[in-house]
């Protein structure tokens, strides 16, 4: 993360180069007839080279001390903050990595929670927070913050929306996918629960864009579909060819997850979502064991 420092550094960086340089000179020169200049020159380059070593690490500290008080800020204000609002933050976070969302791409960030937090005050909540969106070298500590509010099931579901916020441009490119892998680590999911989670995300795109174009009567060149078992295998979270032990035992797994009071916190349409994740998973099961 660039600093008022970064320029400094990268001066003094380039000066230890040289000094070095000169070390390597001097002692080179020391082995043939220039001994003494040899000597010189490596003894004011070793000097040099310490006082660049003691710039860099005054100059860290000042980094460290300035983005601690950021990060301190930015902390007080998100801990400061509803839950809704934390979570709005964190999807403008994901929305903005490709580059700033503007002011109506936020509104419809802002309006994908109003319909799923229903409760007034919760809403006032939602239509009045205004916070920039959060670096992404300072994203993981205050998801892992979000984790202790919420219940396993919750930390999912919001997984998902991330996933939802990432793919609604229908792009998805490198610096997408590690937000979503630094979001999915610092919420406690594993990677292969986290890829099953963006997989639904994407099914779910999928099936909103066919129902659009059939609405209005469109018609647009798709992609071959995929067998049955294979999108089982990818709704489970599994490689192809699994055996029916490992689907039976994954199944058992993603089954414990789920809970009709599981969403206390995210209200009856995340429950709503999750329940229909529970419902893939079931007919994923059903088609791979039969």
């Amino acid at each position: 993360m660039a600093t008022p420092y970064t320029p400094i550094k990268y001066a003094t960086f380039f000066w230890l180069l040289l000094a070095l340089f000169g070390m390597f000179a001097g002692l080179q020169l020391s082995r043939s007839a220039l001994f003494i200049p040899g000597v010189l020159l490596a003894f004011f380059s070793f000097v040099s080279a310490g006082r660049m070593v003691t710039r860099l690490i005054r100059i860290a500290a000042m980094e460290q001390v300035l983005l601690s008080d950021s990060r301190s800020e930015l902390f007080n204000e998100f801990r400061q903050s509803s839950l809704a609002q934390q979570i709005l933050t964190l999807l403008v976070a994901v929305a903005e990595v490709d580059g700033e969302a503007g002011q109506q791409e936020r509104g419809l960030i802002r309006q994908f929670l109003l319909e799923r937090f229903s409760d007034p005050a919760i809403q006032r909540q939602l239509n009045t927070w205004n916070h920039g969106a959060i670096p992404a070298s300072q994203l993981g500590p205050l998801v892992h913050k979000l984790r202790l509010q919420l219940s396993s099931p919750e930390c999912e579901t919001v997984f998902f929306w991330c996933c939802l916020i990432a793919l609604i441009d229908r792009k998805f490119d490198t610096r997408e996918h590690e937000i979503l892998q630094l979001v999915a680590k610092h919420l406690g999911m594993p990677p292969y629960h986290a890829r099953r989670i963006f997989h639904h995300a994407k099914h779910r795109i999928m099936l909103e864009e066919e129902s659009s174009n059939d609405r209005f009567g469109r018609q647009q060149s798709r992609p071959q579909a995929r067998s049955r078992e294979s999108r089982a295998f990818e709704i489970l979270g599994l490689s192809e060819g699994a055996s029916k032990d490992e689907v039976r035992a994954r199944h058992r797994e993603l089954v414990k997850k789920y809970h009709p009071d599981a969403h206390s916190h995210l209200g009856p349409i995340a429950a709503q979502e999750a329940t229909e994740r529970f419902q893939e998973v079931q007919e994923a099961y059903e088609i791979l064991t039969a």
